[in-house]
């Protein structure tokens, strides 16, 4: 197929002088009056990574209540007054 066809010159400068309904703006202002028209709600939650922190603080603190065993330190003969305290003695000792 040659480009320099006088036919196909023709054709595009026709094409190009058809007047065309350009649809842009019309759906533009749409957009900008809906965006514009709806009030962006106040958040009453911290931002997600504080979120995330927070849940990974917690779960790490199950794991290690539910993990720890409740006499850390064997009794020795090395220590010398040891105190067999329970998690949960040693929390009543330590709050009022």
């Amino acid at each position: 197929m040659k480009t320099e066809d006088p036919f196909e010159q023709q054709l595009r400068q026709w094409v190009r002088e058809i007047p065309r309904h350009d649809p842009t703006p019309a759906w533009k202002d749409e957009i900008l009056k809906a965006a514009s028209a709806t009030k962006p709600r106040p958040r009453f939650l911290p931002s997600r990574p504080v979120m995330l922190a927070w849940a990974a603080m917690w779960m790490i603190g199950l794991i290690l209540r539910f993990t720890t065993p409740d006499n850390p330190i064997p009794p020795g003969p090395l220590l010398s007054p040891v105190v067999n305290l329970t998690t949960d003695q040693l929390f009543a000792a330590l709050l009022p």
